[in-house]
């Protein structure tokens, strides 16, 4: 996800840490703190969480450890986004957390405090992990046991429903004008960018507008009266938008295997790959993985040579309510597909694909220590000729220059030459690229 949601996660986090009766030194039916203190607390649970909720991404630091592109792909949500690493990261935001002591009024909170700042910074780790996972980038959370990625292929990586239910509560609850404002001024603006793009139809307005009213009326009914519900009022309903999305995301893949069985009964169908668009769960890009046994559509191979096929398209959920043509399609400068095979129903439809030989592309992987650390990396194989270029199709298509793209040269990369310091994350694509 994105670092604002991480953030307002973060906030709302350390909001619900102040609540009475979660920390007994902060509840004034049993606590001792005085006001000044009490703010102390409050501005100390946020800077952890908030920090916590980010921390993991410090991994950014560690991509100069191999050069070029494969260091941002292989190391970015690396080491630092597994369950092993939220105890060591949670005593490091413990230890940024202590920098605050050069104030005076926090080296007179009692010890308790520091527990539930300990804790906070260990939820805010996990919290962290468990949001990157619910998107199509994927995460590897149980490394060193497994290496395989995890991915979620529900949630847009930039969701403004949370922006919304988290902001909201943090700005109902928050003391400062900045942080009350802030959150209105975010989703302000990512609606207005939305709309002038074309990303905000009308189903996407609604579910906007549901999640806004929810959120006023539960901070105006329960703000005062009944705070604990309304915390669990947010976090209820952030939770729905989670379960709603994985939920239309499964019914949207198994509905891509079916029509695939039906209009391409001669693939093996590896792999479905789901993207909503930003807050409409009736419209999802797809990608699939195929192989092909034997001849190929669009590739020359000798008899038996194997064919790789990825494709990309859109699925509508309900047509008769919004219509496949009114969901945008991927457009972009990056690969350029060729026309798709597959005929169009009502709900889904293919708006190009890409083909390679199995045998050729497996051959030059074993040969080129550079594209097989790629691989470690990439779940939807492209490869462009003149120039020779290796593509992951999640991204390629909307950026000219996507980050997953890895220039091929004729020789094969050298054994001296070879990335240094490569994880040993399983392949996602381990399924073609091994025998």
């Amino acid at each position: 996800m994105d670092n604002v949601t991480h953030s307002l996660l973060g906030a709302a986090l350390a909001q619900a840490a102040c609540l009475p009766g979660v920390v007994s030194a902060l509840d004034p039916r049993t606590g001792g703190l005085n006001e000044r203190q009490a703010s102390a607390v409050r501005s100390l649970f946020m800077f952890t969480s908030v920090l916590a909720n980010n921390f993991p991404d410090a991994d950014l630091l560690l991509v100069p450890l191999t050069p070029g592109t494969l260091g941002y792909l292989l190391h970015h949500r690396g080491h630092t986004h597994v369950f092993l690493a939220v105890l060591p990261l949670a005593l490091l935001v413990v230890l940024a957390a202590l920098v605050l002591r050069a104030f005076p009024v926090v080296k007179t909170l009692p010890g308790s405090i520091w527990k539930a700042v300990f804790g906070l910074a260990v939820v805010g780790g996990v919290a962290h992990i468990g949001a990157d996972s619910m998107n199509s980038y994927g995460v590897h959370p149980f490394w060193p046991f497994s290496g395989a990625w995890s991915y979620g292929d529900a949630v847009f990586i930039v969701e403004p429903l949370f922006w919304i239910v988290l902001g909201g509560y943090v700005a109902t609850r928050s003391r400062s004008f900045i942080a009350r404002a802030l959150p209105a001024v975010l989703v302000g603006a990512v609606v207005a960018f939305g709309l002038r793009v074309g990303l905000l139809p009308w189903p996407a307005l609604t579910v906007l507008g549901l999640a806004l009213f929810w959120t006023l009326v539960s901070g105006l009914v329960l703000f005062r009266a009944r705070p604990w519900a309304h915390a669990a009022s947010t976090f209820f309903c952030a939770g729905g938008i989670v379960g709603a999305f994985f939920a239309l995301g499964a019914v949207a893949r198994a509905h891509v295997r079916e029509q695939m069985s039906e209009r391409a009964p001669r693939s093996a169908l590896l792999d479905v790959v789901s993207d909503p668009l930003p807050s409409n769960p009736l419209c999802w890009n797809i990608l699939t993985v195929e192989r092909l046994p034997g001849q190929g559509p669009n590739a020359a191979q000798g008899p038996g040579d194997e064919t790789i096929v990825t494709r990309s398209g859109r699925v509508a959920l309900f047509p008769g309510v919004f219509p496949l043509s009114s969901c945008p399609r991927r457009e972009g400068e990056g690969v350029a597909l060729q026309p798709s095979t597959v005929a169009p129903s009502e709900a889904l439809a293919f708006d190009g694909e890409a083909s390679f030989s199995l045998g050729a592309m497996r051959a030059r992987v074993n040969a080129d220590c550079a594209l097989h650390a790629w691989t470690r990396f990439t779940r939807v194989p492209v490869f462009t000729f003149s120039p020779d270029a290796a593509h992951d199709l999640r991204y390629a298509r909307h950026q000219k220059e996507s980050f997953s793209r890895l220039a091929l040269s004729a020789v094969p990369t050298a054994p001296e030459n070879c990335p240094p310091n490569v994880p040993n994350w399983t392949p996602p694509r381990a399924d073609i690229w091994e025998r």
